[in-house]
């Protein structure tokens, strides 16, 4: 594959959603991966290669919880809310349905929800707050 194309598989224009290559800027969570990824295979390396003892067994678990996480963050993040893998069958749980309307609310407006697994809790209860105090904006 040449390097434009690789480039272009790579970057979106932020806020776009389906993989619409931009050619402009790299995804952060991309840059995120390609950072998260090779320090949970150092871990997992360090942890089954290691003497035995408990920083060994601490290694590997943080590099397999670091993998499980990653793996969960590309289905959900790339397949269901950005549709670049085939990952809708989900949507029929409230729990993805409100998590992914979540999410695109995050793209549409730029503040809250930040995390991804925990943003539908994390907007009902900017919207909560909102409601009480409405001198609250959500990027506070």
């Amino acid at each position: 594959m040449p390097a434009s194309a690789v480039g272009a598989s790579l970057s979106v224009e932020s806020g776009q959603s389906g993989g619409r290559a931009s050619g402009r800027m790299a995804l952060r969570t991309d840059l995120l991966s390609g950072t998260h990824a090779p320090i949970a295979i150092a871990l997992i390396i360090y942890g089954c290669e290691a003497t035995p003892g408990v920083g060994r067994e601490v290694a590997f678990g943080v590099g397999c919880g670091m993998t499980l996480f990653g793996l969960s963050y590309l289905l959900v993040h790339d397949g269901l809310v950005h549709e670049r893998l085939p990952m809708q069958f989900l949507l029929r749980w409230r729990y993805f349905r409100r998590l992914r309307g979540a999410h695109l609310h995050h793209h549409r407006f730029h503040g809250v929800p930040y995390g991804l697994f925990l943003g539908p809790e994390e907007l009902s209860a900017a919207k909560a707050t909102r409601r009480a105090d409405p001198g609250v904006t959500e990027a506070a």
